[in-house]
């Protein structure tokens, strides 16, 4: 791995920390379904969402004055993704980043292809493998990244706990986007993405560099939130709750 002795990655890898890698399925042309989001416009999760809003607005007040990113947008992005923080995952990061960064091993390629022509014969193996491509490009710099986290916070890689998918926090960052757009809100001298003020402030920086523009509605923003999620029903369920706020 780029920049990172191999000896460094031999005792990361072969530590009994590390779990076992086991077989990963993916989809050729995964889509989220809307159902998994429509539950947060739910008067209960706008009343939790409101609550969340009011008890931090002077963070997100002054991330959307310098970011000029509206703060209602932010706390939505923040709840649709851990519940203002209280859902932000217990997997192990660099092992589940470490298996989706290895997707294209000739065996589990030749599974997913023999999972997936089961279920639709028009698959072809062309379409895994270039699926299984795209996800090595898109995890491998991740581990880079995060390797580099953990040493710049002096802990321990394996304590980094995050989602199933890599990303940890309360703004769900993958480790490149923490090193990218992370941002010390509080001005502690440490970025971190389990203090809201930081959380906030990160995900406000995140959503100014796609290109928020705060003279368009809503709706024409659309783009820059796909880039946080590239998925539609995320993009909807994020817009709703902001609205309801």
């Amino acid at each position: 791995m780029d920049g990172v002795a191999e000896q460094k990655l031999r005792s990361i890898y072969d530590s009994p920390k590390m779990p076992k890698f086991t077989p990963i399925y993916f989809g050729v042309a995964p889509k989220e379904p809307p159902s998994i989001y429509r539950g947060f416009n739910s008067p209960s999760k706008v009343k939790l969402a409101r609550e969340c809003f009011k008890k931090h607005e002077p963070y997100f007040r002054a991330a959307e004055s310098h970011f000029r990113v509206p703060s209602v947008i932010v706390a939505a992005v923040l709840f649709v993704e851990t519940s203002c923080g209280k859902v932000t995952g217990r997997s192990q990061i660099l092992h589940r980043l470490s298996r989706l960064a290895s997707v294209g091993d000739p065996e589990n390629l030749r599974r997913n292809f023999e999972k997936q022509r089961k279920v639709d014969k028009t698959i072809t193996f062309e379409q895994v493998l270039d699926r299984a491509n795209y996800l090595e490009t898109l995890f491998y710099p991740e581990i880079d990244a995060l390797l580099k986290i953990a040493e710049q916070q002096r802990i321990s890689v394996f304590e980094i706990k995050g989602s199933g998918a890599g990303a940890f926090g309360i703004s769900q960052f993958l480790p490149t986007s923490y090193l990218k757009f992370g941002y010390d809100g509080n001005r502690d001298n440490v970025i971190s993405l389990y203090s809201m003020s930081d959380a906030v402030w990160s995900a406000a920086n995140y959503l100014a560099h796609y290109g928020w523009d705060i003279n368009k509605p809503l709706d024409q923003n659309r783009r820059v939130i796909w880039n946080y999620n590239r998925s539609d029903a995320y993009g909807d369920a994020v817009i709703r709750l902001a609205e309801s706020l």
